[in-house]
């Protein structure tokens, strides 16, 4: 977990206290076809690499139901740090209910700050990591 993150779209800036952070990779083309909900994709596609040669593709859906519960621990606030170029609309899995998470839309890079004055760039002495994305939506 991160002490805080900042999340910056064209038009918004959070902040988010104390979020578990998952980096996760989209493939750039969608290897399983992926549900929709009035025309827009509803799930994402997630590549794992196993090794130089192979990959493994899953539906984020999939992986949030089965991995996340058991990832986030205590953890009331997770960030999906994912790039969703088709701008899918995300459902957290129920057994996430209470807890809130955060996906971006288009690109989402991620970025090592430092506040004004800071002297270092460890996360305790005044940096800290920022995610920009076109837009941050919460579920």
């Amino acid at each position: 977990m991160l002490p805080g993150v900042e999340l910056v779209g064209e038009d918004q800036t959070l902040w988010v206290e104390s979020p578990l952070v998952l980096a996760l990779h989209s493939p750039d083309e969608d290897e399983i076809a992926v549900p929709r909900r009035g025309g827009v994709p509803s799930d994402i596609n997630l590549e794992f690499t196993l090794s130089a040669e192979d990959s493994a593709i899953a539906l984020l859906s999939e992986f949030l139901a089965a991995r996340v519960p058991a990832l986030v621990g205590d953890a009331r606030t997770i960030v999906l740090a994912l790039c969703n170029p088709r701008r899918a609309r995300i459902s957290k899995p129920p057994a996430l209910a209470g807890r809130r998470m955060y996906y971006g839309t288009g690109n989402v890079v991620a970025w090592l700050r430092r506040r004004p004055g800071a002297t270092d760039w460890s996360l305790g002495g005044g940096a800290f990591v920022q995610l920009e994305a076109a837009r941050w939506y919460s579920c």
